[in-house]
């Protein structure tokens, strides 16, 4: 059994859009246990008052279930363009060796819901996906992409792509 109760001042981890969210005391709190059927995540939590992530997760033998949400306070922590909060929830279950996975997400009015399937991971990883993106306005996001965006996009993706990051020589896009 792991129960850990910690704090951190002004994290950083060296990414700006991350470290604006770190910033001040941030809670850390993680209760896990393991037994012959498996290792339960009962609670993972990192909180300050910019930010908010919960997770839990049961995992077994081809029978595992995890959920995160992560919710920022004010998403001008991660780029001065964006503002309002924003929260992602992530919801996944193994059936098999296969992961379906729920996604769903707001924030900067920008609204996204889909999911999928993970496979393959013993190999090369396949991801099925049926993924709604719409944002009114991409221009606000042109610092992230560190590009100029301009327009607006609704769109539904539908598709499925072979993963093998195992080669990859960059770590930028």
């Amino acid at each position: 059994d792991v129960a850990l109760d910690g704090s951190a001042e002004d994290l950083k981890l060296g990414i700006a859009e991350l470290d604006g969210v770190l910033a001040g005391q941030t809670a850390l709190v993680l209760r896990a246990d393991r037994d012959e059927t498996g290792t339960r995540l009962s609670e993972l939590t990192l909180r300050n008052p910019q930010l908010d992530l919960e997770a839990q997760a049961d995992l077994k033998t081809g029978t595992s279930d995890a959920r995160a949400t992560l919710k920022i306070a004010d998403l001008s922590r991660v780029d001065r363009a964006l503002s309002g909060p924003g929260t992602v929830t992530l919801v996944a279950q193994q059936i098999d060796s296969n992961w379906q996975f729920e996604l769903e997400g707001s924030g900067a009015d920008v609204r996204i819901n889909g999911d999928g399937t993970l496979a393959g991971l013993d190999a090369v990883p396949i991801i099925g996906a049926d993924v709604t993106i719409t944002a009114a306005d991409l221009a606000r996001f042109s610092g992230l992409a560190r590009r100029d965006l301009n327009g607006a996009v609704d769109v539904t993706v539908k598709g499925t792509v072979q993963t093998d990051l195992r080669d990859r020589k960059s770590t930028r896009l």
